[in-house]
This record gives C-alpha cells, sequence and structure tokens, in this order.
C-alpha cells in the first residue's frame, strides 16, 4: 500500500487553494480520477473542510453535480481551481468531526 503523497508539490498547491476555499467559503472546482470508474471526473465542490486519515489528506464537500456530501481524495485531485465569485453558507447542522466518526468508525 502507498504510505506516501504521489505529487508533493502538486498536492501541496491543492491544499492551498482548497484551504483557502474553505476559510473564505468559495466553491472550488476539481477534476480528480475516481478509482473504481478508472477515470477523470470534473465537479464543483463547496468545500467545508480538511482532513488528514492514513497519511492521505481528504477534502470533504458538497459536491454541487450530485448536490450531496462527498470525499475527494486530495492526490486524486488534478486541477483545482478557485471559484471565488461563487460564495457558500456553511451549513449550520454540519460537524466535519461527526461525518469522519460517522463514515470512517472513528476518527482522531
Amino acid at each position: 500500500m502507498n504510505k506516501c503523497l504521489t505529487n508533493r508539490e502538486e498536492v501541496g498547491l491543492h491544499l492551498v487553494i482548497i484551504l483557502d476555499s474553505v476559510d473564505k467559503s468559495y466553491a472550488v472546482k476539481i477534476k480528480c480520477f475516481v478509482a473504481y470508474r478508472r477515470q477523470l471526473t470534473e465537479r464543483i465542490v463547496e468545500p467545508y473542510g480538511l482532513i488528514c486519515k492514513h497519511h492521505n489528506w481528504y477534502l470533504v464537500g458538497k459536491c454541487l453535480e450530485k448536490q450531496a456530501l462527498c470525499t475527494f481524495r486530495i492526490d486524486q485531485i488534478e486541477t483545482a481551481i478557485p471559484y471565488k465569485e461563487r460564495k457558500f453558507l456553511y451549513p449550520t447542522d454540519f460537524s466535519l468531526e461527526e461525518h469522519c466518526k460517522n463514515s470512517w468508525g472513528g476518527y482522531s
């Protein structure tokens, strides 16, 4: 199992863009690799937060295409483009910590 980032510089750039998007509540357009379909897909996401689990960073946010909460592995994101003009309101009933506990059976 791969325990390290495949392209640290690219992952670092995506983290900076996404962190700024989380901090300032604007959407981000990502192109990412979907492993189970083995293809690239493009999504616009309202980013709620970032988590690190087992040496990998993940973006948790609302996918506007699916109108659902989704999780994206950062090192599988090929491009991340900020949509600064597309602001959103962070849901008051959402907790990143609770989401992780419910999704992954625990988080620390």
